[in-house]
């Protein structure tokens, strides 16, 4: 096992870990149950991709490169939700707000993962230094781009969370060192 299948295989193991940990808590709330769900996610998608990693048969890799798209498609739904709910008293409002991006981040890259499949990755070579290369194919550049206008948004929704706090829960949040500025 390479040093870098570890990182992955003990990346998984601790976001497993994670999610468990906030599951098992006594005080649950849906901002808990979408952290776990993403958590969960990234476990799984952590591996796949460490699975891909140990393969050295070129179909193999593609397929666990395949597998391994098809959970990160999963991601958006859970962490918007997680941005929507965390550190608000008034969450149903904002869920209410955005239950059609919610939809669209449940179910469009998913949908898209599943119909699309075997176009993801939709060739695997080897370059001149031996190393698999996999290029995206449409699918997978959709995907990609989804995947990152779903980040973009989850950062916007707890950029605006960390904006509204205000007094002793601010103070908590801000690094000691702009406090002393």
């Amino acid at each position: 096992m390479t040093s870098g299948t570890f990182l992955v295989f003990s990346s998984a193991i601790v976001s497993g870990v994670l999610a468990l940990s906030v599951v098992l808590r006594r005080d649950r709330s849906l901002a808990h149950w979408a952290f776990s769900a993403g958590m969960l996610v990234f476990a799984a998608a952590n591996c796949l991709y460490g699975l891909a990693l140990g393969s050295g048969d070129s179909e193999k890799i593609l397929f666990w490169q395949g597998a391994h798209w098809a959970v990160l498609s999963l991601l958006p739904g859970p962490w918007l939700l997680f941005s929507l709910c965390y550190s608000r008293g008034n969450y149903r409002e904002f869920v209410k707000r955005w239950k059609f991006p919610l939809a669209v981040a449940f179910l469009t890259p998913p949908l898209l993962a599943i119909v699309c499949w075997h176009f993801i990755t939709d060739r695997i070579f080897q370059d001149t230094n031996n190393h698999w290369m996999m290029p995206l194919g449409v699918p997978g550049i959709i995907l990609d781009a989804l995947l990152l206008l779903s980040v973009l948004a989850v950062l916007m929704n707890l950029e605006r969370t960390y904006r509204a706090a205000v007094g002793t829960m601010r103070w908590q949040t801000t690094p000691r060192k702009q406090l002393a500025n």
